[in-house]
């Protein structure tokens, strides 16, 4: 019998960076975020949407925390939206972990 790898999206979050209702500089942290292996070939991935609701374009340095992963940058024009699938591996390169990602910009 043939296991089949399901995937389950976690979180899918939306926010608004360098909107007018924040200040130049902010963080906020995104709880919950996972890759890892379930029962019956099933696969925990959590997926990560930005959107930038400025007029102007900015930066947003993703960290994970607990663990000591690298920070990655990416640059979202004015009125963009960026999407990373499976942001633990895409963005961090980790094969399986468990945390939160902390944007700022």
């Amino acid at each position: 019998m043939a296991h089949r790898a399901a995937r389950l999206v976690l979180a899918a979050i939306a926010l608004l960076l360098s909107g007018p209702v924040f200040g130049a500089v902010h963080t906020i942290t995104v709880p919950g975020i996972v890759k890892a292996g379930g029962l019956n070939g099933t696969n925990y991935v959590s997926d990560l949407v930005v959107m930038n609701g400025g007029s102007v374009s900015t930066t947003v340095t993703l960290s994970f925390a607990p663990s000591g992963l690298t920070p990655r940058d990416y640059p979202l024009g004015a009125g963009a939206s960026l999407t990373i699938r499976d942001v633990v591996a895409s963005a961090f390169g980790a094969g399986q972990a468990m945390g939160a990602v902390i944007l700022t910009a």
